[in-house]
């Protein structure tokens, strides 16, 4: 929440410069070099296995606090997000090969995929037989940013080359109908769902105590993933209409106002 209070300040200050790509890629930079600062100067968060964490072996108040609530930790992947947005509507005009664009989605698309097994989750994973205290500290330092830059890429070719090989497929699996109502009430959902995936794992399981509790099936976690989605989908869709959606034209009016015409890079 923190980095959308900046937003409108970070905006103003963009649209006053001519370079806006440089603005961003120092600022993911800056992101970086705090995270691993933050490491250096807590070495606790990288020597201790993440799944101690989650197994509250240590309490993980004190990595959430330094690397998960901390908005000068975060606010990389979110510029990142600023990046997509400037960069978008000139995508298309890329001079970029077939060939190439397709090499580089699947290189983009499967780092992105990569990055979400680390840290990982379970106890007894490779990651934690041979764990190295420095991959860790690197892991901890650039997994988000290397997940969000991929994700970058994977948008970005697809709207360079809409028409080309695995691209085409791609677009057209998430153009169905289905995923709209989804894609329209993503921030409401996002700040929401918390809750919700309680309540479905509380109506799956029917177990409040935790340590009674086994580890889940796959056919459970795909229940509660409906019941999570339907439930954060009615929550949702009276605060698209009656909210979200009257502050997004009224954010629209103000920044034409406030920000016309800015040149291209």
């Amino acid at each position: 929440m923190q980095c959308y209070l900046l937003l409108p300040f970070l905006m103003i200050a963009l649209f006053r410069t001519n370079h806006t790509l440089v603005w961003l890629l120092l600022l993911v930079l800056l992101s970086v070099v705090i995270r691993w600062q933050i490491t250096v100067a807590h070495p606790e968060v990288y020597t201790t296995p993440f799944i101690d964490y989650l197994s509250n072996i240590r309490d993980p108040a004190e990595y959430m606090r330094l690397l998960y609530e901390s908005t000068p930790a975060r606010f990389g992947s979110f510029v990142i997000g600023l990046m997509w947005a400037h960069l978008e509507p000139s995508a298309n005009k890329w001079s970029i090969n077939a060939t190439t664009a397709n090499a580089l989605w699947v290189l983009c698309f499967g780092t992105a995929v990569a990055t979400l097994f680390f840290p990982s989750y379970v106890a007894d994973a490779y990651y934690y037989q041979v764990f190295n205290e420095t991959v860790n500290q690197a892991v901890i330092v650039f997994h988000r940013t290397i997940f969000a830059l991929s994700m970058l890429g994977v948008v970005l070719l697809v709207r360079a080359k809409p028409n080309s090989g695995i691209m085409k497929y791609f677009r057209l699996s998430l153009s169905v109908s289905f995923w709209r109502p989804f894609s329209r009430l993503a921030f409401p959902a996002y700040l929401f769902h918390f809750p919700f995936i309680a309540i479905a794992w509380l109506l799956v399981i029917r177990n409040t105590q935790i340590e009674t509790i086994a580890i889940p099936t796959l056919f459970m976690s795909v229940i509660a993933m409906i019941i999570t989605s339907l439930l954060v989908l009615w929550f949702s869709l009276p605060l698209h209409y009656k909210i979200e959606k009257p502050g997004i034209a009224w954010g629209k009016r103000i920044g034409d106002r406030w920000l016309p015409n800015k040149p291209a890079d």
